[in-house]
């Protein structure tokens, strides 16, 4: 018959050993979305804004650009300006969440190459009279 002390200490052993366990799968996540964000916004690395922006106009994709975890925001335009959703291009990867040093590197890189093309599109846009900043009403 088990005493109630070896039982209490081999239920605290499964205790202790599934929290470990569940600390172990929870790493193993993040490093894997770590390395999907990693090959989403390996791109970055040899982006050309504005090049993109001529290719983009040249389709009639005149979107804006954003990574859908900037909560609302557009990297580059005024906070005031109303810009609706169909406006908005999300680009995959995630730049929220960067632990990696080559992920926060990427990271930088998003927020700034997303700064210059939205600027360069605005830019265009406003010259040819397709939009202008608006704060909302």
């Amino acid at each position: 018959m088990i005493s109630m002390q070896h039982f209490t200490a081999g239920l605290l052993t499964l205790m202790f050993c599934g929290m470990v366990w569940q600390i172990a799968q929870h790493g193993a996540t993040t490093d894997s979305e770590e390395q999907q964000a990693l090959r989403e916004l390996g791109w970055l690395n040899s982006a050309k804004p504005e090049q993109d922006v001529s290719a983009a106009i040249r389709r009639g994709d005149y979107r804006f650009i954003t990574w859908s975890d900037s909560q609302d925001k557009v990297p580059g335009l005024e906070q005031a300006c109303a810009i609706p959703p169909h406006a908005i291009n999300n680009m995959p990867g995630s730049i929220a969440v960067a632990h990696q040093y080559e992920h926060r590197k990427l990271a930088a890189i998003a927020q700034v190459y997303a700064e210059e093309y939205n600027l360069q599109m605005s830019t265009w846009l406003q010259r040819e009279g397709l939009w202008r900043c608006q704060a909302p009403a």
